[in-house]
């Protein structure tokens, strides 16, 4: 498996990429193929492209993230510093409205 995440923080504009290559569970790898995951949490944007194979050093390439798009979807975003999740995000061509939780 080999994947690039690149996040971008939209109040300071700032870009972070990071590129990992290893092994991953059949859970995480259950194709073959490349992946884009894109992601917009109002403070900030993450893009992914996951590429799984199953063959010997097939995770030499390394994968690009395509220049997004904009689309017309508009979601709930929520304010770290109060939890209120009542601001507006524009999502970007293919993304779709998500809700999650998390336990730290």
């Amino acid at each position: 498996m080999s994947f690039l995440l690149r996040d971008i923080s939209s109040p300071l504009n700032i870009t972070d990429s990071y590129t990992g290559k290893g092994c991953a569970s059949s859970g995480e790898c259950s194709f073959t193929g490349i992946d884009h995951i894109s992601m917009n949490y109002g403070m900030g944007h993450s893009f992914v492209n996951r590429q799984c194979c199953d063959t010997d050093h097939c995770n030499t390439a390394n994968t690009s993230i395509p220049a997004p798009s904009a689309g017309s979807l508009q979601c709930y975003s929520c304010d770290p510093s109060s939890f209120e999740c009542t601001a507006n995000v524009n999502c970007l061509a293919g993304e779709r409205c998500f809700q999650s939780s998390q336990c730290l």
